[in-house]
């Protein structure tokens, strides 16, 4: 893990839009139990479906017919337009985490017609199993994601309240494994003066000492219309037990923002990028 990983610092948005890694990080588990919940509730009806008339026997006369939809394939569209944030100083990179689903597609475009100070994002989402969409960013100092890793934290943190604790957890590397590093949190440090500073302690990259930097991470999120597991069960119960009397059986997904567009103005696409 690079040395860079040791500089970074945490500083949070005035305006209380923001969200930290570990938010990231539990929206993307979340996901990914979403879906692994249909599995597990294909699994349940089956053995349901014995009690509503169905023998263990007659599955075997069962039809696959695919990929179906929890929740139908009701879309629609939101276009959420934001102010380019791009830090205290105004010249913070710009990175747009383009990470949500394995169905999930993002593209960034740029338009005339979107003003030079702002950015667009056009989402669309399934109906049924999305109430809203918003939208999150948060202000960090520190080395580019880019060359640090995917969003610093991808692979794992432990907060214990005033450093991260980061590991590599890279297939095959045991000694990545083994080697964490301390990323101090964003508590600011104040000089004799009483300004206030973020730590900004120096960085090595190719023999060369790099100043850490500020840059801006803008995340999409949903607003789930099931809040639990055990309410998406109880929502979708009665579809999918019907398909097995009629002896009908799917790949069930659980699909919520199906694709997000991003709209910059030409002159700002050297400052804009999806990671």
């Amino acid at each position: 893990m690079s040395d860079g990983k040791a500089a970074n610092s945490r500083k949070m948005m005035d305006n209380g839009k923001t969200m930290n890694k570990r938010t990231i990080k539990k929206n993307e588990k979340g996901m990914g139990t979403r879906k692994m919940l249909a599995v597990v509730f294909c699994a349940g009806a089956l053995i349901c479906g014995a009690g509503v008339g169905i023998s263990l026997v007659e599955y075997s006369s069962f039809e696959f017919l695919g990929e179906k939809n929890i929740g139908g394939n009701d879309v629609t569209s939101k276009t959420i337009t934001e102010d380019l944030y791009r830090g205290a100083k105004g010249n913070g990179k710009v990175y747009i985490h383009s990470y949500y689903g394995e169905n999930q597609q993002m593209s960034l475009e740029t338009s005339k017609d979107v003003p030079e100070d702002q950015i667009q994002f056009v989402v669309e989402y399934n109906t049924n199993n999305v109430k809203d969409i918003i939208v999150d960013r948060e202000e960090l100092v520190g080395n580019d994601p880019y060359y640090d890793g995917y969003y610093d934290s991808y692979y794992g943190d432990v907060y214990d309240g005033g450093t991260y604790s980061e590991y590599a957890a890279y297939e095959g590397d045991e000694t990545a494994m083994e080697e964490g590093t301390t990323v101090q949190a964003a508590d600011a440090q104040t000089d004799q003066s009483g300004d206030t500073q973020a730590a900004q302690p120096e960085n090595t990259r190719n023999g060369q000492k790099d100043q850490p930097q500020t840059y801006i991470t803008y995340m999409v999120n949903a607003v789930m219309s099931q809040e639990s597991g055990l309410e998406v069960f109880f929502t979708y119960k009665d579809e999918i037990l019907q398909n097995i009397k009629e002896k009908r059986f799917y790949e069930y997904e659980y699909p919520s923002i199906t694709s997000v567009k991003v709209r910059i103005h030409p002159s700002n696409k050297k400052i804009v990028s999806l990671y």
